[in-house]
């Protein structure tokens, strides 16, 4: 296998996310879209091979290794600045991740701890996996599917969770205010 399947398998994956083609990647269109696709196929061959900021712009057209550096960081604001994104980016590195992984003598750059093993027990307590998201690494495994939906419908809960006790507390207030001015 060549060094650039794990590229095209990515490139794939994000043309068909986006609907776009090879050569929108390859090009100098500065379209929204083709740019978008452009930077998060940047941050997922940067976050699942060990391919250089260089070699990827060289796959993506002849681009500057710094095009290549601002485009992974873009897309990584984004993700921290919004949950839905970051699941949406996630669920594309996890897809990618799968279809990497099949390929034979082909390893993920981001190697499992095995230090951090996730068992049935840590899944059913989110802040466990979250205390590995913030104390992550380069060198840390990745978040697999079980952890990211562990993480989802925590989420949910607690937002479902707190419309219950905002309804309670508005409830108590009223009460209050009735109390009050009587």
């Amino acid at each position: 296998m060549s060094e650039w399947t794990p590229f095209k398998i990515l490139m794939k994956l994000i043309c068909d996310e986006h609907d776009v083609t090879e050569l929108d990647l390859k090009s100098a269109s500065r379209l929204a879209d083709h740019a978008r696709a452009r930077g998060e196929l940047c941050w997922l061959v940067k976050s699942l091979t060990d391919m250089k900021f260089a070699s990827i712009g060289r796959s993506l057209g002849g681009r500057d290794h710094s095009t290549i550096h601002t485009a992974i960081s873009k897309v990584q604001r984004t993700i921290d600045e919004n949950a839905d994104y970051g699941l949406k980016m996630g669920e594309l590195r996890s897809r990618g991740e799968a279809k990497i992984s099949k390929l034979p003598g082909r390893t993920l750059a981001a190697k499992p701890n095995p230090d951090e093993v996730v068992t049935t027990e840590t899944l059913s307590d989110p802040l466990v996996i979250a205390r590995r998201i913030l104390s992550r690494s380069q060198s840390t495994a990745p978040l697999n599917t079980d952890e990211m939906q562990a993480l989802a419908q925590f989420a949910v809960t607690a937002n479902a969770e707190l419309k219950t006790a905002r309804g309670l507390a508005q409830q108590v207030s009223g009460l209050m205010k009735n109390f009050g001015g009587q």
